[in-house]
């Protein structure tokens, strides 16, 4: 059980009580949502959390396939990801990075879809996580 986070980045509340995730699926969403939005290194307690835009994904003519195995590697290493069941990801003569992938949590299916510009962090579209 873990406590929720909002859309906003802020604690879940309803009624005046923080919200808890009980749902396995859910839990990995939220999982997945914070290791895709944030920064390899930006959190001072761990800084192996998060994804190396900076250091890997950014940069001039990137390898889709070098960037594939990146993103990969990230999926599968959050904790409650039983099988990558889908993997998706384009990059756009404009410099936008599409993914798509969907996870398997025990019976349960995590769907995302998300695009990142990798010209700036800045224009990045924020993830939409499905459980299914």
């Amino acid at each position: 059980m873990d406590l929720e986070i909002g859309q906003g980045g802020d604690l879940g509340f309803r009624g005046g009580r923080l919200r808890t995730i009980t749902s396995p699926g859910e839990l990995v969403a939220q999982r997945l949502s914070l290791v895709l939005q944030i920064q390899r290194g930006e959190w001072f307690l761990d800084n192996t959390l998060g994804t190396p835009y900076l250091d890997q994904i950014f940069g001039k003519a990137p390898s889709l396939s070098a960037l594939s195995a990146i993103f990969k590697l990230i999926i599968v290493g959050v904790e409650g990801v039983d099988d990558l069941l889908s993997f998706s990801l384009s990059l756009s003569p404009a410099r936008v990075l599409s993914l798509s992938f969907s996870v398997a949590v025990g019976v349960e299916t995590v769907e995302v879809v998300g695009a990142i510009s990798t010209s700036e962090i800045v224009d990045a579209q924020p993830f939409i996580f499905s459980v299914i």
